[in-house]
């Protein structure tokens, strides 16, 4: 988030104002973290055959926004969407690592730890993975941010929606 939120003025001048407010780099850079923390929880459960644990979290985050979207919109404006996405997904996270990971994980805290020796087994695997995830996410990266580089947030926001759709109704 922070490479994106530094690279704002070289591939997208119309979403520098995310750059000028401190609130909304903040809130991105946590949406961010939360986002990429709940797919990793998602992959746990999906690992450890709870995949219901996983729907779970996710109706959790989208219920979660729904109920929140009205209220904060009304109180900070367009910002309040972004918000209730970043609070719905810290929701989501808190349950998935204070309730969800250690009904199927006995004994798992919460607690951040680093192991250099499995770190290093597992780089050359999730380096590649990660390109490949990456060139398979390009599209979706890239494509809104051509569009409203191109034709504006308008047009943005009329792409994107159909782009949503599709990838529901491909999925």
């Amino acid at each position: 988030s922070l490479i994106f939120l530094a690279g704002l003025g070289l591939w997208s001048s119309a979403l520098l104002f995310v750059q000028e407010q401190p609130l909304f780099t903040a809130a991105f850079a946590a949406f961010v973290v939360a986002a990429t923390a709940c797919a990793i929880a998602d992959m746990t459960f999906v690992g450890y055959r709870k995949a219901s644990l996983a729907l779970m979290r996710s109706a959790t985050f989208d219920l979660s926004k729904l109920i929140l979207v009205p209220p904060l919109v009304v109180s900070a404006g367009a910002f309040g969407i972004f918000a209730s996405w970043t609070v719905a997904v810290t929701v989501s996270l808190a349950l998935a690592l204070f309730v969800l990971l250690p009904a199927v994980s006995p004994g798992y805290r919460p607690l951040p730890s680093f192991h250099w020796r499995e770190a290093t087994q597992l780089a050359r695997f999730s380096l590649v993975n990660y390109a490949g995830e990456g060139l398979w996410q390009a599209p979706g990266w890239l494509l809104p941010i051509f569009i409203v580089n191109l034709s504006g947030p308008s047009a943005n926001a009329f792409f994107y929606i159909s782009w949503a759709l599709t990838g529901l109704i491909l999925s």
